[in-house]
């Protein structure tokens, strides 16, 4: 009986990368900080093209995965800034600092 007890706990908690929930909500602060830039409104108008930035950024830092219970989750984010200034940079690097022409494939084909 206590086997299941505790399997059932374990249910609660989930395998979480917090490097992904970072860049999210970092790539949605830079939207609303860049409302009138023609790069940034080119690539984040294009739903596909967010994706392709997201998946740059996650190819080039090391992702963080921990196991949590879903209300620690947001407590960790709020404690640890984690890879901030880095997931910054690339973000500006692949939209402001890289014109379209070095961009990403995926994203150059499609922000012309």
């Amino acid at each position: 009986m206590v086997a299941r007890e505790n399997s059932f706990r374990d249910m609660s908690k989930q395998l979480v990368n917090l490097t992904l929930i970072q860049v999210k909500r970092l790539l949605e602060i830079e939207r609303e900080l860049n409302l009138t830039d023609s790069d940034y409104q080119r690539v984040f108008a294009d739903r596909s093209l967010i994706k392709d930035l997201e998946n740059y950024i996650l190819l080039r830092i090391p992702n963080i995965y921990s196991v949590f219970n879903e209300e620690k989750i947001e407590s960790y984010l709020a404690k640890n800034g984690g890879q901030r200034r880095q997931i910054e940079v690339l973000i500006a690097q692949r939209i402001k600092g890289k014109k379209a022409s070095r961009l990403p494939v995926a994203i150059q084909d499609r922000a012309a």
